[in-house]
Parts: C-alpha cells; structure tokens; sequence
C-alpha cells in the first residue's frame, strides 16, 4: 500500500507542478504594429512566479491553427521574472529600436502569424495547439498602433483585453517613448510586477481528487485480500 500511495502522490505531484508552472507564464504587454503603420509588432511573455520554468516545446499562433510558430526551443528555460519578446522585427533591430540590453531575449516571428488591427494571441505549451495545451489567450480589438497595452498587476489566471491597460508615459510599468523615430510608447522586455502565487486549474484538481479517489479504491482492494 504504502508503494502504490507513495507512486500516486508523485504521479500527482507532477502534473499539479506542470500545471502550476505552466500558468506562471502569461501574456504581460502587447503592441499592434507600430506608429505610422510600422510592422514593430511585438508581444511579450513573463515568468511571472518565483522559480524558472522550462518553455521547450512552446508554440505560438494568431488565431489561425494552420499557422503555427514554434518558439520555446529558442528560449529553452525562461527565468523566475524574466520577460521575452516575440517580434516581426529582427532581434538587434528590435532591441536597438527600444534601447533595449543585449540580455533581453527578442524572437523574430518574421513573416509568420503576423497580428492584425483585430486578432488573438494565444500561446501553446505544445507544437500540437489545441485546449490542452493552451497556456494563455488574449483577443483584442481597436487598439491604437505604436502605444502597448499592459497586463493589469496583480492579476491571476487569463486576462481578457478589456483588463490591458494602454501605456502611458511615466506608468506603473514604466513606459516610454522609443528613442527612434517613429517613437512608439512602451516598456517591452521588462515586467515589473509579480503575480502571486497562481492556483491549480479546475481540470488539475479535477485528477487530483480522481487520483485521490483512486488511492483509496486501492487501500480498499488491498483490505479485503489481506482479510480474506
């Protein structure tokens, strides 16, 4: 008994971790295009936890299943707070437009899954994107190119496009205008809040009392041949 418990409890343990871990990383700021229709688009993606969380694997796509961009292996682990960026500019293009520091990790999407003035950005913990493997969503509509939009501080779980806050100079998440012309206004490549502690999905808990239930089925099972 105290094997087949001790084999659930690890069981179970890694898929809440997976779980857990996989909701730390969440959409944090997102641009459409840029000032005077520029194509500086630009989302951004934090660790919003305390411990590092392996993103291999990771895909990316607008909306359009068809279209899928892989990106985790890029990244590989991404760091307890850190911010990455996914781009239609070049990395050292993006990064010197923002006067950003070599250290901020910037992938290029290029031509692929571009986002359009009314689109979606959803994140896939996975090369196979369906609703298992979704990590994060955000639709948008009527945004104003060359101003980001922030993800409110604080805030567990999904957040919908209504709860982005439009950056400012001098906000709370430090935003400012690019210093290359066209300046587009925002603060890519730097979260500067922490979330706390995220909570297991409905699903997760779902397993876990399944998992549970299951455990005491088999302290059962093991009572009634041991009497019998």
């Amino acid at each position: 008994m105290t094997k087949i418990l001790s084999t659930a409890l690890i069981a179970l343990a890694a898929i809440a971790g997976a779980t857990t871990a996989r909701a730390d990383v969440r959409i944090t700021e997102f641009m459409y295009q840029g000032a005077n229709s520029g194509n500086r688009e630009f989302f951004e993606l934090t660790n919003i936890s305390s411990t590092a969380v392996d993103i291999n694997g990771w895909s990316y796509n607008d909306n359009n299943p068809n279209n899928p961009v892989s990106f985790g292996n890029f990244f590989g682990t991404l760091a307890a707070n850190e911010s990455i960026v996914l781009t239609e500019m070049t990395p050292d293009a993006f990064r010197t437009y923002w006067g950003l520091a070599s250290t901020v990790r910037v992938f290029s999407i290029g031509g692929n899954s571009n986002l359009g003035s009314d689109d979606t950005i959803n994140i896939y913990s996975s090369a196979t994107q369906n609703a298992g493997t979704l990590v994060d969503s955000v639709t948008y509509s009527g945004t104003t190119r060359g101003i980001s939009r922030n993800r409110p501080e604080g805030v567990t779980g999904q957040v919908v496009n209504a709860q982005f806050l439009n950056a400012s100079v001098g906000d709370a998440y430090g935003s400012a205008f690019a210093p290359t012309s066209p300046a587009d206004l925002g603060n890519p490549g730097r979260y500067p809040f922490t979330a706390t502690a995220a909570v297991p999905e409905p699903a997760t808990w779902a397993m876990m009392i399944g998992g549970f239930a299951l455990i005491g089925a088999a302290a059962r099972r093991k009572r009634t041949v041991s009497f019998a």
